[in-house]
């Protein structure tokens, strides 16, 4: 790995957006293979769309989509990309 990306952007004092690329200025650079959406409350950081319903996590996971539910997809897949990910 060549490093890692973090971008936070700050909506107040309590909650964040934080993207990451899991490999930096590596390619591909894209949402759902190695950049992915993180949200900060407080002091927690934790997958977009974690307490959505499974058919909106997969549904915002897709390449018709954003990719924002893809990290929360691999989360609950137990931080594995199996077989069934959109890319895989």
């Amino acid at each position: 790995m060549d490093g890692f990306f973090v971008s936070i952007r700050d909506f107040n004092t309590e909650s964040s957006a934080v993207i990451v690329d899991i490999n930096g200025s590596s390619p591909p650079n894209r949402f759902e293979r190695d950049v992915f959406f993180l949200v900060k409350e407080n002091d927690a950081v934790y997958p977009e769309c974690k307490d959505s319903p499974n058919a909106y996590v997969n549904a915002y996971c897709r390449g018709a989509n954003d990719g924002r539910c893809c990290a929360e997809r691999i989360r609950r897949a137990g931080w594995k990309i199996d077989k069934s990910y959109p890319w895989k």
